[in-house]
């Protein structure tokens, strides 16, 4: 295909598939690229609030727990955040050594906006892993949420489980 056609099919591509260069857009922000102008501005990080739901309290050592990670929007403005499709637990951490968020290996990774209307959730299913090495006992932590490249990070509300060997 000639680079011509090539150009002048981009932005339909970047508006049916949301793909361009690497960068995942949502249909709606297909105008802008992530990092120019008209890209959204920094999310208020005092009207988001980070939540981490336990399937269950109790667990082993070298155990999984699973966990609904959420971004509630308290405000009453539309707040933007930039997550990743794939490695999105690099956007979570804890401040815990014996419970972590485990990392895997993505085939394809890209970014996105997800935007958040007054009162709404964005959420994504994934797990909690207890260190192998974890003592038995109860332990006491807090989840941290950062936007992809975004300055501050939000934590969560402490919240406790119950290791058992």
């Amino acid at each position: 295909m000639r680079k011509d056609k090539i150009l002048a099919l981009a932005p339909a591509l970047m508006v049916l598939g949301g793909l361009w260069f690497g960068v995942m857009l949502p249909a709606k922000s297909a105008g802008s690229l992530p990092g120019t102008a008209a890209s959204a501005a920094a999310p208020d990080m005092k009207m988001l609030k980070a939540e981490v739901v336990l399937a269950t309290q109790v667990a082993m050592p070298g155990g999984e727990i699973k966990a609904t990670f959420r971004i509630r929007n308290t405000g009453k403005t539309t707040q933007r955040i930039r997550v990743m499709s794939c490695s999105w637990p690099d956007d979570w951490n804890t401040d815990s050594k014996a419970i972590f968020i485990p990392a895997w290996d993505c085939v394809k990774n890209l970014t996105y906006e997800e935007e958040l209307a007054p009162n709404s959730v964005y959420e994504q299913a994934g797990s909690l892993q207890v260190s192998s090495e974890a003592a038995a006992g109860a332990v006491t932590f807090k989840c941290g949420f950062q936007p992809f490249r975004g300055a501050t990070r939000i934590w969560t509300e402490a919240m406790t489980v119950t290791v058992k060997k």
